[in-house]
């Protein structure tokens, strides 16, 4: 893709990288390696003629940690390569594909009208592979009955350095939401929508990687017209407080929802 959002060729990003199935193998591997590295060193001073418990402590638990983290580094890098998610985003001068195992899941034609919208959240505080305090920056494209939700993590710094940042709407928290009046929802504005949206995320988002998602933005903005000039509720509610913030979504077609 060209610096001004214009597509130079058609491209195929992959969605999902991190899918659940690779949550789920990598933690697997680094165990058995550590439970493996473990029982091996036993095995060798058995061998050796010592049982010295300081022994055990100062070698073979350490090298059994240091493996573990090893494969765990390299593993994940293998698996992503060997099996990689089943879904892909194609991204060409026509418009914008999403498709799974092959199949079309929606498609987006540049030439017609496409609706945006775009949000962020803080990342919850909670047991997860992305870090306290990171944004969540993702934004729903529909046209007639096709909708494609797109999403990645950032650190704060990088977020707001993403072109566009301010068209991105802060989500108000759930709490919040859920504590309001009618009346006070609907002086709220765009928050249904957004929370609508986020539901929609949720359940079938397409995370991509940082520079993926910065790249996309660029074509949003040269290819849908209106989006970068338009304006979110002038009245935004307070950023999402981490206790508050929606869950992160399952990875499509690869396992069960995985949370924060």
């Amino acid at each position: 893709m060209g610096a001004d959002g214009l597509i130079d060729e058609p491209r195929v990003i992959l969605v999902d990288q991190e899918h659940a199935g690779l949550r789920v193998l990598v933690p697997l591997l680094t165990f058995f390696t550590c439970i493996g590295t473990y029982w091996f060193g036993l095995q060798i001073i058995s061998n050796a003629g010592s049982g010295s418990t300081s022994l055990t402590l100062l070698i073979v638990l350490p090298v059994s940690v240091i493996a573990a983290l090893a494969v765990a580094w390299l593993g994940e890098r293998v698996v992503k390569r060997l099996w990689p998610s089943r879904r892909h985003l194609q991204v060409e001068t026509s418009g914008l594909t999403l498709r799974n195992r092959g199949e079309t899941e929606a498609a987006l034609n540049w030439d017609q009208r496409v609706n945006v919208v775009s949000w962020r959240f803080v990342v919850p505080p909670r047991r997860g592979r992305v870090p306290k305090g990171w944004y969540c920056m993702a934004c729903r494209l529909t046209q007639d009955d096709a909708a494609i939700t797109l999403y990645s993590f950032f650190p704060p710094d990088e977020a707001k350095e993403l072109a566009f940042f301010d068209q991105f709407a802060v989500l108000a928290s759930r709490k919040m939401w859920e504590k309001a009046t009618p009346a006070e929802r609907l002086a709220m504005g765009e928050q249904a929508r957004l929370h609508s949206a986020e539901a929609e995320r949720w359940q079938y988002g397409a995370e991509l990687t940082r520079q993926d998602f910065a790249d996309l933005m660029h074509v949003l903005g040269a290819r849908v017209e209106g989006w970068a000039r338009g304006a979110h509720d002038p009245h935004p509610a307070s950023p999402v407080e981490p206790d508050d913030a929606p869950e992160r979504p399952p990875s499509k077609g690869d396992g069960k929802p995985v949370q924060l």
